[in-house]
């Protein structure tokens, strides 16, 4: 998954008491929110698309307040806004796959991050019966023995595969019914997550101003050593 640059956000997790000096920290969003008034559910986006540098300062500045804020790191770009992921894919998350099929040596798309590309179960199971009632240009094959077949009574069972509101059925009007395997493979499937932070690609990392201040004062005794 690709991810074409980032920015920081800052997060407001709790008021705290000081409700006349926090408020006049926000943004002008905040200005209907004087003293005694009652402040937004928490956490509260504060501000948004900021420099490193500018998120950093103004979580410090909600701190001295009195309130308890966090820097919120977003990775940005075309596929991460169409929801494929939370960061970008890099060498480390193939280290364990033998052989590694990237790009034209795959015939179908990337899985090992289709989790949180789909993460709805009732999608992969229509897939699966009928790949291409989703995917109109799939060339993957029907794994229709996964499923069991009735006859339809009534609207249906409530464990039978619908898809956009719509009862699935097989070529003979049957209602499909998932099988134990075919939950399980659906269950393996939704597991497959590449959202974990790591260094080449820390996706979503919430930092509150206590750690931050912790790091700082790290990276200044190293720097003095």
């Amino acid at each position: 998954m690709r991810q074409e640059g980032y920015n920081f956000s800052v997060e407001v997790v709790d008021f705290g008491t000081n409700a006349l000096q926090v408020p006049r920290l926000l943004p002008s969003m905040m200005s209907q929110y004087s003293a005694g008034q009652e402040l937004p559910a928490t956490p509260f986006e504060v501000n948004s698309g900021l420099t490193l540098r500018v998120a950093e300062r103004f979580v410090r500045r909600l701190s001295d307040a009195g309130a308890d804020a966090m820097l919120v790191f977003n990775p940005v770009g075309a596929d991460i806004a169409r929801g494929w992921g939370v960061r970008r894919t890099v060498g480390r998350d193939y280290l364990l796959d033998q052989p590694v099929m990237l790009g034209s040596q795959r015939i179908g798309p990337d899985l090992s991050n289709i989790g949180n590309r789909r993460s709805d179960v009732n999608w992969h199971l229509v897939h699966l019966f009928q790949p291409r009632k989703v995917v109109e240009d799939s060339v993957m094959p029907s794994y229709a023995y996964l499923f069991e077949k009735r006859e339809v009574r009534g609207e249906g069972d409530p464990g039978a595969l619908r898809y956009e509101g719509q009862l699935v059925t097989d070529n003979q009007g049957r209602q499909v019914m998932p099988r134990a395997a075919a939950k399980d493979l659906v269950a393996y499937l939704m597991s497959l997550r590449l959202d974990e932070p790591i260094f080449e690609a820390p996706g979503l990392v919430l930092e509150s101003a206590e750690a931050m201040e912790v790091q700082n004062s790290e990276r200044k005794v190293a720097e003095s050593q």
